[in-house]
């Protein structure tokens, strides 16, 4: 039997291999970071898309692990940063049926609502007893047949009065009733989102990425 000991010191293979592992992870971690990179700005396009709003897109972060260092078994993560931004994202990814509590109708402010102030102070959900406090006046129920009835706002004749209609001065438009809230017994949500296809072309991407990465061979 013939035994074969080899001693291995200074920059021998245990460098080479220290070395190869380095580079390997410096790539692994460039290619998941390219593709969370990727996945977070084709998600925040398709959300803008979808028509949700300016902010809910900026709502998409991105964060890679191990934080600030490279790894063999790097990670991404691309999510809605925030409880509400969750949320929205659930609501219009899987849908669903919104009802009002105890049977009360659901009041959806309209466009006269925004241009009188459709954000509450503080930042609450405006409601139809929100606006009539911010606005000093009462909402006036108008229920319609087969449709959506309403919340109104007849013209008033002084902050904080009771609503009446005021006198049309000459060269002055008259003044109308605003419909404020609509009332409905229910909404339907339909999926708007699908986040799913997009983040599992980006993972078949991961491999491409990290071989791209790799220094190439002098």
């Amino acid at each position: 039997m013939i035994r074969i000991k080899t001693s291995i010191e200074g920059d021998g293979v245990t460098s080479w291999v220290t070395r190869q592992r380095r580079q390997l992870a410096l790539a692994v971690t460039a290619g998941v970071t390219a593709a969370t990179e990727g996945l977070k700005t084709e998600l925040r396009a398709e959300v803008e898309r979808a028509g949700l709003g300016d902010r809910l897109p900026r709502a998409v972060h991105s964060q890679i692990y191990p934080s600030g260092r490279t790894s063999l078994q790097a990670a991404g993560l691309v999510h809605p940063n925030g409880k509400g931004a969750a949320r929205l994202f659930d609501l219009f990814t899987e849908g669903a049926v919104i009802r009002g509590r105890n049977g009360f109708y659901l009041a959806i402010p309209t466009e006269a609502a925004g241009k009188l102030g459709r954000q509450s102070p503080g930042g609450q959900k405006m409601t139809p007893s929100l606006w009539e406090q911010r606005h000093g006046t009462a909402l006036r129920f108008v229920y319609r047949r087969g449709q959506p009835s309403l919340l109104v706002a007849d013209p008033m004749g002084r902050a904080g009065s009771s609503p009446r209609p005021r006198p049309r001065r000459r060269g002055v438009g008259k003044q109308t009733t605003l419909v404020i809230f609509l009332l409905v017994p229910q909404v339907t949500i339909r999926p708007r989102l699908r986040p799913e296809p997009l983040a599992l072309r980006w993972a078949e991407r991961i491999p491409s990425l990290i071989e791209r990465a790799l220094p190439t061979a002098s």
